[in-house]
């Protein structure tokens, strides 16, 4: 701040030097100081530059008040401020992250009926009081990255998972289906 506030107090005398005359300074120099110290506190260091001092001065015929100044430099540096940097694409992090998506996408995009049989199977055979659960995450998986498998899951699992209708479409059980988990049940 104290940077600031010395970089603020030039710059409200430079535009005192361009605003007020001779007569007027004595006048302004007392209030330089509470104007930097609220200026410096609304305003970052940069926004009291070379060019926003003459934007301000060719505006103000005397040397303004506190409320002028905030009016005339508000939107200047509004218009001018640096844009923040944005996070570079190629950073390793972004990268591995973006590799980490693909392939899990990629994995589960490419699941076949068997591997959702199988993990349909292993759930229900480990998992006991959390079987509706591991089911419910299976069947948010499936809708997400491979809703053609939908309809091998039991109903219940899907039951609380809301899905658009044009994947509930693609679950409707069919022969094969019912087939399955008749077989499935047999089995148990």
């Amino acid at each position: 701040m104290t940077n600031n506030l010395r970089t603020t107090s030039a710059w409200l005398t430079d535009l005192a030097n361009l605003t007020a005359g001779r007569a007027m300074m004595d006048e302004i120099k007392p209030r330089i100081g509470a104007m930097a110290a609220a200026l410096a506190a609304e305003f970052p260091e940069p926004a009291f530059c070379h060019a926003s001092l003459l934007h301000v001065a060719r505006k103000c015929k005397f040397f303004p008040s506190y409320a002028e100044l905030v009016d005339t430099l508000g939107p200047w540096w509004k218009e001018h401020r640096p844009t923040p940097p944005q996070i570079a694409s190629d950073q390793p992090a972004t990268i591995r992250q973006r590799e980490i998506e693909r392939d899990a996408r990629e994995s589960w995009e490419n699941v076949t009926a068997e591997q959702v049989n199988a993990k349909i199977r292993a759930i229900r055979a480990d998992s006991g009081a959390l079987t509706q659960t591991l089911g419910s995450f299976l069947a948010a998986a499936l809708a997400k990255h491979a809703p053609r498998h939908l309809g091998l899951l039991p109903p219940a699992w899907i039951k609380a998972h809301v899905e658009p209708p044009h994947v509930t479409a693609m679950r409707q059980p069919n022969v094969m289906t019912i087939h399955r988990f008749a077989n499935d049940a047999a089995a148990e």
